[in-house]
C-alpha cells in the first residue's frame, strides 16, 4: 500500500511537470508562429511545436516512470537491510543466550538464567519456568518478574493441565493474543500479575519434556510476533540442553559425594574397625588370663599400642581427605601388617619387601590396607598363626602373595565387607586378585598389578 501511494504521488508530479513544459512550448511556438513570413512555414511551425510537446511529455513519463522505480527498489533494499540487520541483531542475542546460559553450572543459575534470557529475547513483561520430572509433575517453578513477596503470597506453583497441558500434547509454541478468553484458561491466581499476551515453549530434549517456559506481558500487550515464537523456540532448545547438562552435573556430584562416603567408610573399616576389633579379642584375652590369676604383663601395653594404631588410621583418613603426603610405602605396609599379627598372635614373615621402593607413592593406602585386611581375615576367620607376605616381580606385573596356615576358606562368606573392600582396592589398583585355599593347608590370597600403571583418577575429584 505504501509502494502504491508513493507511485501514485510519483505519477501525478510527472504529469504536472510535463503540462507545464507542454504548455510552455505550446505558448513559445504560438507566438512566434505569426511572424513567420509564408503560411507553410507558419504550420510547419504550429506541428512542430506540438510534436516537441508530445516528444518532452513522453520523455518526463519515462524518465519519471524510471525514477519511481529506482525509488521504489531503493526502498525495498534499506527494508530488507533493516530486517536482515535485525535478524542478525536477534540471531547475535540468541548465540550470546546460549552460550550464557550454557556457562551456569550451580542447578538454580541455570533456571533462573534461562527465565532471565527469554524475557529479554521476547520483550515480555514476566517469565516463568516449571521443570518436571519424569513423571510430568513439577518440581521447579522459577519466576522472573515478579516480586518475591507476591510470589509466596501466589502459593503452590500452577499444575500441568488445562491451557498449559497443551504445550506438551501438541509438542510446539503457543502463542495466544489474548489467554483470558481461552477456553482452557481457568483465571489466574489471586495476587498473580494479570496479562493478556502469553507465548508458552514446551523444552524437550531427546524426546523428553523436561519443563514448560511461560512469558507473558508483551511490551505495550502488542501479540507476540511468529518472528519472537521462532527465536524463543530456537532458545528453548538451547535451554533443555542446558537444564540436561546441569542435571547431570548435579548428578554427577550426587555419585560422588556418595563414592566419597563410601571410601571413607572403606578407609575406616581397613584401617581403624578391624584394628579395634583385634583390641576387643585382645581385651577379652586378657580378662580371661586375669580370671585365670595368669596374666601377661605385655598385654595392656599391646592393646594401648593397637589403640594408637587405630587412632593412626584415621589420621591417615583424614590426612588423605587433606591430601598430606604419608609415610613411605615400605613403612606403611610394614606398619600396617605388623600390629594387626601382634594383636592376632600371628607370627608375620616378609619376603621381597624392598621391592616396595618400586611401586608407585598412589599405592600407599590401598595396598597397606588390603595386605592388613587379608593378614586381619586370616586371623579372624581362619585361625592362623603364621602368616607370609611376599612381593615379587614378574615380568611387567607385581605379584602379591598372603599365605596362612589357618583353616583356609570355610568361613570366607563371613569375612563379608573386609573381602569386598579387599576386591576393589585391587580393583582400583588395576590388577586382579584371587582367594584359594592352600594343599598344605591354609589360603592364599593373590594380587597381580601392573608394574607401570597409568595415575588412577582421585574418586574425589568431581566428574566433568
Amino acid at each position: 500500500m505504501h509502494r502504491l501511494r508513493s507511485l501514485t504521488k510519483d505519477g501525478l508530479w510527472r504529469w504536472l511537470a510535463a503540462s507545464v513544459v507542454v504548455a510552455i512550448e505550446l505558448a513559445v511556438g504560438l507566438s512566434l508562429a505569426p511572424f513567420a513570413p509564408l503560411a507553410w512555414q507558419r504550420d510547419l511551425l504550429y506541428v512542430g511545436t506540438a510534436l516537441a510537446a508530445v516528444f518532452v511529455f513522453l520523455a518526463f513519463s519515462q524518465l519519471g516512470l524510471l525514477w519511481a522505480r529506482a525509488s521504489a527498489q531503493a526502498e525495498e533494499a534499506e527494508r530488507l537491510r533493516q530486517e536482515a540487520e535485525h535478524r542478525r541483531a536477534l540471531l547475535e542475542t540468541l548465540h550470546e543466550a546460549a552460550v550464557a546460559v550454557r556457562s551456569k553450572e550451580a542447578y538454580p543459575d541455570v533456571l533462573r538464567q534461562i527465565v532471565a534470557l527469554a524475557v529479554r529475547l521476547a520483550g515480555a513483561s514476566y517469565g516463568a519456568l516449571a521443570e518436571f520430572d519424569e513423571q510430568e509433575q513439577v518440581i521447579n517453578f522459577v519466576t522472573v518478574g515478579v516480586p518475591d513477596d507476591i510470589r509466596e503470597r501466589i502459593g503452590l506453583p500452577p499444575t500441568h493441565r488445562g491451557l498449559l497441558r497443551r504445550l506438551s500434547v501438541d509438542e510446539r509454541p503457543l502463542r495466544l493474543p489474548n489467554v483470558q478468553i481461552e477456553p482452557d484458561f481457568s483465571g489466574f491466581p489471586k495476587e498473580h500479575p494479570h496479562f493478556r499476551t502469553f507465548l508458552g515453549v514446551p523444552l524437550f530434549w531427546q524426546g523428553e519434556l523436561v519443563g514448560h517456559l511461560y512469558l507473558g506481558g508483551h511490551q505495550g500487550e502488542e501479540p507476540f510476533s511468529p518472528e519472537e515464537e521462532q527465536l524463543l523456540e530456537m532458545f528453548g532448545m538451547h535451554a533443555a540442553a542446558a537444564i540436561a547438562r546441569a542435571r547431570l552435573l548435579r548428578d554427577q556430584a550426587t555419585l560422588v559425594r556418595a563414592a566419597e562416603r563410601r571410601e571413607i567408610a572403606m578407609e575406616l573399616h581397613d584401617g581403624a574397625l578391624q584394628t579395634l576389633y583385634a583390641v576387643g579379642i585382645q581385651l577379652d584375652r586378657t580378662r580371661r588370663q586375669q580370671q585365670a590369676h595368669q596374666p601377661d604383663p605385655g598385654a595392656l601395653d599391646l592393646v594401648v599400642e593397637a589403640v594408637q594404631q587405630a587412632m593412626d588410621a584415621i589420621r591417615r583418613v583424614l590426612d588423605d581427605l587433606d591430601q598430606t603426603p604419608s609415610a613411605s610405602l615400605s613403612d606403611q605396609l610394614r606398619l600396617a601388617t605388623s600390629q594387626m599379627a601382634e594383636l592376632y598372635g600371628i607370627r608375620l614373615s616378609w619376603k621381597g619387601l624392598a621391592l616396595a621402593r618400586e611401586m608407585p607413592p598412589t599405592w600407599a593406602t590401598d595396598l597397606s590396607m588390603l595386605i592388613a585386611e587379608a593378614v586381619s581375615n586370616a586371623g579372624r576367620h581362619g585361625r592362623a598363626t603364621e602368616v607370609l607376605v611376599c612381593l615379587e616381580r614378574a615380568g611387567n606385573l607385581i605379584r602379591l602373595t598372603v599365605d596362612d596356615n589357618g583353616s583356609g576358606l570355610g568361613d570366607v562368606a563371613g569375612a563379608g565387607r573386609g573381602l569386598d573392600n579387599l576386591t576393589r582396592r585391587v580393583q582400583r589398583l588395576g590388577g586382579a586378585a584371587t582367594l584359594t585355599s592352600r594343599p598344605e593347608g591354609g589360603a592364599r590370597v593373590a594380587v597381580e598389578l601392573p608394574s607401570d600403571p597409568p595415575a588412577p583418577p582421585s574418586h574425589r575429584e568431581v566428574m566433568p
